[in-house]
């Protein structure tokens, strides 16, 4: 390793007393003064060059020693080079002891220094790195923390769904009115202690398939251990005399129960053909239209064609005269209208067929 030596701070400018030839050092005692004969000739110098700095005043004071011991002057008189003043003690021993321990601090120093250097380089960068990228680590904790705390919900509710936790305990059947949710109920006690998420929905509709009053339908599952079953039914319009018995039918013309006798509360549908026939859908819609106030007092419904639509109120007999089935919802509105003030007592015919302008026959 390439050792460097200590500093030391240049030697002050001694003011020149005599000729230009004489050193700028204290003479020891001891060493007499060079007469004129034995002084060395001084060369002339530029004016500009003489002593302009420190260093050139060491160099030009070594040259003028080395000519003293290189010859002139009597053989027994020797020069030798400036002695430093003893001030007390062993000054030499001391100043060479001194700095003998600062080169070997100051070598230690230069050994471990770059290390050090090194090391608080390496800290420095990297608090830097954390100082610039702070917002980003941030950012990055804040989107770990949320995703991760998703993927934690949601495995814990997907452990919890298909643990005996989440089981069918409890069946619960909304919207029946014609058809018993007792038996509903009963025909799917076999999903009883099936987690909520693997209920079977093929085996619901199989048992639902069996009620013809059953329209339509959905599943719900409640947490944690009730499965709601909302049901539609179907809404009886009209009855249909076949053979012996009566068919209680809805608008499709499904045939929701059969009976040997007339249901009561349902107008007696009259038609020609079955129920594909235009007829039949002619007088299913102006029912369907009808409120179930309006309904109730009708005791038969009648179409021979999709324009020819008449209809038979129950206990007095009085006919309307219906026409169509456009616009039904209107005509609905006016026949109560007529109803209301003038009683189907004292009337024999409503006609509605045009709701603008509706005509009335009384008795």
């Amino acid at each position: 390793m390439r050792r460097r030596l200590p500093h030391r701070p240049a030697a002050a400018r001694v003011p020149r007393e005599g000729p230009p030839g004489d050193l700028p050092v204290k003479r020891p005692s001891g060493i007499p003064r060079p007469t004129a004969a034995t002084r060395p000739p001084v060369r002339d110098e530029p004016e500009d060059a003489r002593g302009t700095s420190d260093s050139d005043e060491r160099h030009g004071a070594r040259r003028l020693l080395g000519r003293f011991r290189s010859g002139g002057g009597d053989a027994e008189e020797t020069f030798t080079a400036p002695i430093p003043l003893q001030q007390g003690g062993n000054s030499a021993t001391d100043t060479r002891d001194g700095e003998s321990g600062d080169d070997t601090a100051r070598t230690t120093g230069a050994t471990s220094s770059p290390w050090k250097a090194a090391r608080a380089r390496r800290r420095r960068e990297r608090e830097e790195v954390r100082r610039f990228t702070a917002t980003t680590r941030r950012r990055r904790i804040i989107w770990a923390s949320a995703i991760g705390g998703v993927l934690l919900l949601a495995a814990t509710c997907v452990g919890l769904a298909y643990t005996p936790l989440m089981a069918v305990r409890d069946i619960q059947v909304e919207g029946a009115r014609l058809v018993s949710s007792d038996l509903i109920v009963r025909d799917l006690d076999s999903q009883r202690g099936t987690p909520l998420p693997l209920v079977d929905q093929s085996a619901i509709k199989a048992a639902l398939v069996k009620y013809p009053l059953v329209q339509s339908y959905s599943v719900e599952s409640r947490p944690p251990d009730t499965l709601v079953i909302r049901i539609v039914e179907r809404r009886p319009v009209g009855v249909i005399a076949s053979g012996d018995a009566f068919d209680l039918v809805d608008v499709a013309g499904v045939v929701l129960s059969t009976t040997p006798e007339r249901p009561t509360g349902y107008p007696l549908m009259v038609f020609e053909g079955d129920s594909a026939s235009s007829g039949f859908t002619a007088a299913a819609s102006v029912l369907r239209s009808l409120p179930d106030d309006l309904l109730s007092t009708v005791d038969e419904v009648s179409a021979t064609t999709v324009d020819d639509v008449t209809l038979t109120l129950a206990g007095n007999g009085a006919v309307v005269t219906w026409g169509s089935g456009e616009d039904s919802a209107r005509k609905a509105v006016v026949l109560e209208g007529l109803m209301a003030n003038y009683p189907p007592d004292s009337v024999q015919r409503y006609d509605v067929s045009s709701p603008e302008s509706a005509v009335i026959d009384p008795r």
